[in-house]
């Protein structure tokens, strides 16, 4: 009887150390799959990761191709800024670069009536500069005419005596006065005979030239004028019209001086040396526009 319980009791120890084995194993189990799930979310996370990482490199490629684009680097700027010659300040210094004597003195150019008849023959462009005075009526007139021959020499120079009472001289654009003109002045009806015989069937050049020519009471065929008004080169860059002879010349001709004077001329040489610089293409221009078709010729030349 005794062995029996003994027996017995044996029995319930050995089974009571299965359960906790089994309680023990389950317990493994459990923890196992727990690390399993975390290595698995984390290896999910980390691929994630590797994904916006990867768009992320490429975004911030994208982003600095286009600062790239929008900056110039350190060498563009600085080339830049050597390249840039500094304006040329000096009028004279200006002709000789383009083989031009420059105007000994402001004295008025008179030829005598024998030269003048034989101005027109010498040149096969003229350039022209005209200063508007005003008279009764708040009409303008011819005050003073400035003409250069194809080599940029200044042929004729008169001061204007109009036909019209003088209401407004215009001095600050002029730099003409009641004194001057009475004292220096010619008939309106002399100078517009003699510049017409000048001019006569050649290529003029200048700026506002319809204006010029309206005060000169003259005609000239349009398809010998060469207006910087009206040539699409010269136009302002950022308005896409019709420019100062002042801007031009400092885009052009990179010619800045501290005072734009009034100063007769220089603006005739000016619009000289801005003709034969650009003949070609302005030559092309005129072709297209009353031809249409190209210059074939870029002799200027007498």
């Amino acid at each position: 009887m005794r062995k029996t319980v003994r027996k017995n009791k044996q029995i319930k120890r050995e089974l009571a150390l299965l359960e906790k084995e089994k309680e023990e194993i389950a317990a493994i189990n459990k923890v196992s799959k727990t690390v399993e799930h975390k290595q698995t979310v984390n290896s999910n996370w980390n691929s994630t990761k590797e994904k916006i990482k990867g768009k992320n490199s490429a975004y911030q490629k994208k982003k600095e191709a286009k600062l790239k684009l929008k900056s110039p680097t350190p060498y563009t700027s600085t080339k830049a800024i050597e390249d840039k010659k500094p304006y040329i300040k000096d009028f004279n210094q200006l002709c000789q670069e383009h083989n031009i004597v420059p105007p000994k003195n402001d004295n008025l150019v008179s030829p005598t009536q024998k030269e003048i008849d034989t101005l027109n023959e010498t040149s096969k462009f003229f350039s022209i500069d005209c200063k508007i005075i005003e008279t009764e009526g708040n009409k303008s007139t011819l005050g003073k005419v400035c003409i250069a021959n194809q080599n940029g020499e200044v042929i004729y120079e008169k001061i204007v005596k109009p036909m019209e009472k003088i209401v407004d001289f215009r001095t600050k654009f002029t730099g003409l006065t009641r004194d001057k003109i009475q004292k220096e002045g010619t008939d309106f009806l002399q100078v517009q005979k003699e510049v017409e015989k000048i001019l006569r069937h050649k290529i003029l050049v200048g700026h506002d030239l319809v204006e010029d020519l309206k005060n000169l009471k003259l005609a000239h065929k349009k398809k010998l004028l060469r207006d910087g008004t009206q040539f699409t080169k010269f136009f302002n860059p950022n308005t896409n019209s019709e420019d100062s002879l002042k801007s031009i010349a400092k885009r052009e001709l990179n010619f800045s001086p501290d005072n734009w004077d009034i100063n007769g001329k220089r603006d005739t040489i000016i619009n000289t040396i801005l003709y034969k610089k650009n003949h070609k293409e302005w030559e092309s221009f005129i072709n297209n526009k009353f031809y249409g078709q190209p210059n074939t010729t870029n002799d200027i030349k007498k």
